[in-house]
């Protein structure tokens, strides 16, 4: 038997849950091996907790609250790359769903952080 997935997002408000429901969905559709899909939904969900603590909805996001977050984050430049990265495809999917009418995430720009991983 398995665990209900309420047990491994237990900090997530009901929006917020149903987001990850759905988003988890569209990556069985996409036939993404489960533990890539897992780190996937570990690192939205961190950002999700993010955001509920200073009370701003997933999507009502800004392109300032993701570099807030991504500025906090004291990880190698490699890591930050993918958690922006998993961010970033998380907000296309809401985008294509209907949740938001614009990604403003896709501005962010990781042209600095790829240059620090060439040193």
């Amino acid at each position: 038997m398995t665990r209900p997935l309420k047990n491994y997002f237990p900090l997530a408000n009901d929006e917020n849950y149903a987001l990850i429901i759905n988003y988890k969905k569209s990556l069985a559709v996409k036939d993404i091996k489960i533990e890539t899909s897992h780190t996937y939904l570990k690192i939205i969900y961190n950002f999700m907790i993010y955001l509920q603590d200073y009370g701003i909805r997933t999507v009502e996001a800004t392109l300032e609250d993701f570099e807030d977050y991504i500025n906090l984050k004291e990880v190698t430049p490699k890591v930050k790359i993918k958690i922006i990265s998993v961010i970033q495809q998380f907000y296309f999917y809401l985008r294509r769903a209907g949740y938001i009418e614009k990604n403003v995430m896709e501005r962010y720009d990781t042209r600095k952080l790829r240059k620090e991983l060439k040193k």
